[in-house]
């Protein structure tokens, strides 16, 4: 068996450097925003916070410093961030690469302390 060597004709080259060029801007699109999430209170870090970029499926959570990192499709898009016992907020990225957010703060205007006791009979 004989296998013939060719050259891409100048149409296959042009077709080649065209899907070349469009993949590079679909990755170089992508806008990397870096930040904090920290509670109003306290202004401590919080652990575990959802960040999700609207309207996509990119997203991450917080580390054990309350930072985060997520790729947005575009510098105009907004992020959702959400925590169990929090308010949920949309903050705009506006092009930012660096967003801490802070004040995250609780959904009720006032904490609740409970109060739970026990009683129990004794059989003799």
């Amino acid at each position: 068996m004989r296998i013939l060597q060719t050259s891409p004709s100048p149409v296959q080259r042009q077709l080649l450097l065209l899907c070349a060029f469009f993949l590079t801007i679909g990755v170089s699109a992508q806008h990397t925003v870096n930040g904090t999430v920290l509670s109003a209170e306290e202004e401590e870090a919080l652990i575990g916070v959802n960040i999700l970029v609207k309207g996509t499926d990119s997203g991450t959570i917080t580390d054990i410093d309350g930072s985060y990192q997520v790729e947005a499709p575009s510098p105009s898009d907004t992020l959702v961030v959400s925590y169990v016992g929090y308010k949920t907020l949309e903050v705009p990225i506006n092009g930012a690469r660096l967003t801490s957010i802070c004040p995250f703060s609780w959904k009720c205007s006032k904490r609740w302390s409970w109060l739970v006791t026990g009683c129990s009979e004794r059989a003799t």
